[in-house]
């Protein structure tokens, strides 16, 4: 098992990487998120557990080739997941570290 900024550690609005355990099968498919450990500021003040817990459940069923946009309407060739209102540096890099550390 490695953790997502074990393999990927992209630094996130705080400047450090955002520990995520991501599972997924052998087809490709992601079966769930966790966030083991964050130092963002913004989720200790004025997002709640239940908005990242909502965003990241987000994710349980979409396959690791998906092109995932935040936000928007949907398109041809991408899924689309809602954002968090006031979050969103800190979402845009949980995508990122949750689809390419899969990677």
């Amino acid at each position: 098992m490695s953790l997502t900024d074990e393999v990927l550690p992209i630094p996130a609005y705080s400047g450090k990487p955002i520990s995520t355990l991501v599972g997924f099968n052998l087809q490709g498919t992601i079966t769930g998120v966790q966030i083991v450990k964050h130092e963002e500021p913004i989720l200790v003040v004025g997002i709640t557990d239940q908005d990242l817990t909502g965003f990241i459940n987000q994710y349980t069923g979409k396959s690791l080739h998906d092109r995932v946009n935040i936000g928007g309407r949907p398109r041809e060739g991408y899924v689309v997941v809602d954002g968090i209102t006031g979050a969103t540096i800190t979402v845009m890099v949980l995508n990122r570290t949750i689809i390419a550390a899969a990677k």
